[in-house]
């Protein structure tokens, strides 16, 4: 089952919990559903290359996360120029701090920075 805006799978509400986030918590809050999901796929893009990690995001199911990166790519296709420009210009990431890394997106060389 996947949850709030960020779909966030119920597999990785362990993972939510040592932020203090709670299953009902990122159900029901935006905003803690979209810090998790950022977080975690600034850790995929850390891994992986951008589209293996919206694969994975996904799935780690080969077809499904193949067939989720398809559709992904159509979208991306389908936006305007001017649309693109605005999601790349746009914060994905707001600036955290895990432990000892801080971790946020920078417009400019749009690259999440760590």
């Amino acid at each position: 089952i996947d949850v709030g805006p960020m779909q966030i799978n119920t597999v990785h509400f362990k993972d939510a919990e040592r932020f203090g986030l709670t299953p009902e918590i990122l159900t029901r809050n935006g905003c803690a559903n979209f810090f998790f999901g950022t977080w975690y796929l600034a850790t995929l893009l850390s891994k992986y290359d951008t589209w293996e990690a919206i694969g994975v995001y996904h799935s780690r199911t080969p077809y499904l996360k193949k067939k989720y990166q398809e559709r992904a790519k159509v979208r991306l296709n389908e936006l305007s120029i001017a649309e693109l420009l605005e999601e790349i210009n746009s914060p994905i990431l707001p600036k955290q701090t895990f432990g000892k890394k801080t971790i946020y997106y920078d417009p400019q060389s749009g690259k999440i920075v760590k």
